[in-house]
């Protein structure tokens, strides 16, 4: 049991293994634990400060991550059942193999049952570039994606995102909320987005309304304001167990110098048949 751990310009690396074992747990194990009884180790820091740290973390079949510039205040503990991590302030420079750097700062608390990871963000601010995000809620199991999250996008700048997917389409900068509730196989979720003027919400049911296209995609040739609705439902992947309908409407649309005026257009989908109904008003008629 140790009160209190201060320290500066620390070094830490932290390893889990495939059978979820970490290497900080088996460091305070005993060197020749009697086989026929568990562990009983038990270590408390009431308080941790770290100032300027670095820590590698290496989970299996994960990028390798490092924080620089860590600053640290909270509690641990080590228990025979696993891991408590509570950093009621963290703030660190992130480096992901393959990925752009970024800075988060906030509350973190990460819990380990041998089985299960549970991870509580209290908000816990990601930014990268010119953009930002701010996370605040719960993910209870990995495996099951059980989560109580909302995700606030501050703002997500065309050249950021393109740097983490090459081919990002958007060429205006996001911004809105997203909140997603239940595991995996039954998430719940609404999502709300601000982009080119207009804004797309969804509820699992995505709309959009009065987004301009020469703005959202950055070209001239392209014109038109577009609204629509999409709606989804299914069980799993396969396309027999998907129905989907969708209307959209573009208005004031051009292409290439052709003016097209007005199109619209409804999609349904059902029992792996997929009908399409398209309409265009223009000057020609």
């Amino acid at each position: 049991h140790i009160f209190r751990l201060e320290a500066s310009e620390p070094a830490l690396s932290l390893n889990k293994s495939r059978d979820g074992a970490w290497n900080i747990v088996e460091a305070f194990a005993p060197a020749e634990p009697k086989p026929t009884e568990p562990s009983k180790l038990i270590v408390s820091l009431n308080s941790v400060v770290l100032q300027q740290g670095q820590v590698d973390l290496s989970l299996p079949e994960q990028p390798n991550y490092r924080l620089t510039d860590l600053n640290v205040g909270g509690t641990v503990g080590i228990r025979p059942t696993g891991l408590a991590v509570d950093l009621e302030q963290i703030s660190s420079r992130v480096l992901v193999e393959g990925l752009p750097d970024a800075r988060v700062r906030g509350a973190f608390a990460y819990q380990n049952t041998g089985a299960v990871d549970a991870f509580d963000l209290r908000d816990f601010v990601i930014e990268s570039g010119q953009s930002r995000v701010r996370l605040t809620g719960k993910l209870n199991d990995l495996q099951k994606f059980h989560t109580e999250a909302r995700i606030t996008l501050d703002s997500l700048a065309p050249t950021d995102a393109a740097r983490f997917i090459p081919e990002w389409p958007i060429k205006a900068p996001l911004a809105g909320t997203l909140d997603l509730s239940g595991p995996a196989s039954a998430l719940n979720g609404a999502l709300s987005i601000a982009v080119a003027g207009g804004r797309l919400s969804a509820n699992f049911k995505a709309k959009i309304a009065g987004v301009n296209l020469a703005t959202l995609l950055a070209r001239h040739d392209l014109q038109g304001i577009v609204s629509g609705r999409l709606e989804t439902s299914g069980n799993g992947f396969a396309l027999e167990d998907i129905t989907a309908q969708a209307e959209i409407e573009v208005r004031s649309a051009a292409w290439a110098g052709w003016q097209l005026s007005q199109l619209s257009l409804k999609t349904k989908l059902a029992e792996q048949v997929a009908k399409v109904d398209g309409r265009l008003k223009s000057e020609l008629g």
